[in-house]
């Protein structure tokens, strides 16, 4: 098995001067000539920056959309605009509406979901499909898999209240959409996750029981940004003792977060950097 190298083409914070940085997160993983793009950020400036890298998404096979929000789907539609020959591959339940609950202004529900519908997707012509609640293996890329259907264990990482789903906004966002990206390197499994709103301990704990193999690598956001003092403390802390030899968080983990897990031996990543696996 070559060795898989790993791009951050978008986070929220660059690591040069020169790359865009927004609230979003887009990943690019490539592998014996082969190329998987994970999530497309916000705006589509993913793309300036992977030029700005020298990075070709013209090979780009699979594209996978870790869940609806607007910052990891909204920059698909640039893509699809300058790119053909991919598939586009998004999680059960992936066209619902969900809004946040913004508790510093109760009563006005902000959007959260982004612009894809699947007659949208249908008219530009896009090769897509929903993926199941349990394992799929990408064929465009062998050696990875997307991984949905995350039950709730781990106590501390119960759905978030403030986010709701459904046309009138009344039920609890439980993330029924949310995927993450699993794939065999060497030296184990890398789990990549958009922004964990399940829990990353319950990924975690999913993955180690699907695929009953070590997890070597975690990188992606954690939405840590979201939680208070003692949620991020048990995660991070919980993270730095799972036995993971690496973990990388980026993009909603939050200033609070990225300090926490810095104090823990865990490290960042931002724009521009890349990982060799």
């Amino acid at each position: 098995m070559d060795q898989l190298r790993l791009t951050v083409l978008m986070e929220n914070t660059a690591r040069r001067p020169g790359l865009a940085a927004e609230n979003g997160l887009s990943i690019l993983l490539q592998r014996e000539g082969r190329a998987l793009l994970f999530d497309c950020g916000d705006s589509g400036a993913f793309l300036d920056n992977a030029r700005a890298l020298g990075e070709d998404l013209s090979r780009v096979g699979p594209v996978v959309l870790s869940h609806n929000h607007y910052d990891h789907t909204r920059g698909f539609l640039r893509f699809a605009r300058e790119h053909t020959g991919y598939t586009l591959y998004l999680g059960r339940r992936f066209f619902k509406a969900c809004y946040w609950d913004d508790e510093h202004e109760p009563g006005l529900l902000k959007p959260t979901h982004g612009p894809l519908d699947p007659w949208g997707l249908t008219a530009m012509g896009v090769n897509w499909r929903l993926a199941s609640a349990g394992v799929l293996e990408l064929p465009e890329f062998p050696g990875a898999y997307l991984v949905g259907g995350f039950p709730r264990r781990v106590p501390f990482e119960a759905p978030d209240p403030t986010n709701l789903a459904g046309p009138d906004a009344s039920a609890l966002d439980l993330y029924e959409d949310e995927q993450a990206l699993v794939v065999r390197t060497r030296s184990g499994l890398l789990l990549l996750t958009g922004c964990a709103h399940a829990g990353v301990l319950n990924i975690l704990s999913a993955v180690r029981e699907r695929f009953r193999e070590p997890v070597s690598a975690i990188v992606g956001g954690t939405h840590l940004v979201a939680a208070d003092h003692r949620r991020a403390a048990l995660t991070v802390n919980s993270l730095a003792t799972s036995g993971v030899p690496y973990v990388a968080v980026c993009h909603c983990t939050g200033e609070e977060g990225f300090r926490l897990a810095a104090a823990a031996g865990l490290s960042r990543v931002m724009c521009g950097d890349s990982l060799v696996f």
